[in-house]
């Protein structure tokens, strides 16, 4: 049984069915999250906020550092979910304050080729200057992965928001555009030893018959550096 790391990276698989894949261990081996099972990974980013109130004049815009956690899943060989268990902004500057409310979040993986998009319900309150402005709320869509080759593939683990193209979030008081990016997992870095949580590689229209002959292949290249 595999053991899923909750600091691993995650990225979706886009050929037939969309599925998350771990890559952890000490050689970056992918695996799906098994049926039934599901793992948190750390998310952490930054998001650009436009603010149009209809009771301030202009637009106002801010950069807030973003922290939280995303729960991943493949309930089915046809589905994959990342719900956002928590969430925090902060830095924003000034005397703003963005905060998320009626978490979590459910998203959803879709697509059959790169990118794949993840669409999910989003709720903020939004304060400024001392006064609450409601709770803006929405369905926003954002993109994750890239055209790059199948087999040799780089970590593809960022969540992009592209402002009003991705959705607007409303309230009574006005709305909210989110544009920016969010990183899901950690990436290994140089001096990590293996065996450590790696990260997540987008396999890419990869079946399963080709990602277990890649495998096949890795194995048989180690033997040969070893004999």
């Amino acid at each position: 049984m595999l053991v899923l790391a909750a600091a691993a990276l995650f990225a979706p698989a886009c050929a037939s069915a969309d599925q998350w894949y771990i890559e952890d261990g000490p050689h970056g081996q992918r695996a799906r999250i098994p049926a039934g099972e599901t793992v948190e990974v750390p998310t952490s980013g930054r998001l650009n906020v436009k603010i149009q109130l209809a009771a301030r004049r202009g637009v106002t815009n801010v950069k807030c550092e973003v922290a939280g956690a995303e729960v991943l899943s493949d309930p089915t060989a046809t589905e994959a979910w990342a719900e956002t268990s928590s969430l925090t902004f902060y830095s924003c500057g000034g005397a703003i304050d963005v905060v998320p409310v009626l978490l979590p979040w459910s998203g959803e993986l879709a697509g059959d080729c790169q990118p794949c998009t993840i669409t999910r319900g989003e709720a903020l309150e939004v304060t400024i200057g001392g006064v609450d402005y409601g709770t803006f709320t929405g369905v926003l869509t954002g993109k994750i992965g890239d055209f790059d080759n199948p087999i040799k593939d780089d970590i593809d683990h960022i969540f992009v928001l592209n402002g009003k193209r991705s959705g607007t979030l409303a309230g009574e008081a006005g709305t909210v555009v989110l544009s920016g990016s969010e990183t899901f997992g950690l990436k290994k870095k140089g001096n990590q030893a293996d065996g450590e949580p790696n990260g997540a590689a987008m396999v890419e229209r990869t079946s399963a018959r080709e990602l277990k002959d890649e495998r096949r292949s890795e194995r048989g290249l180690r033997d040969d550096d070893d004999g």
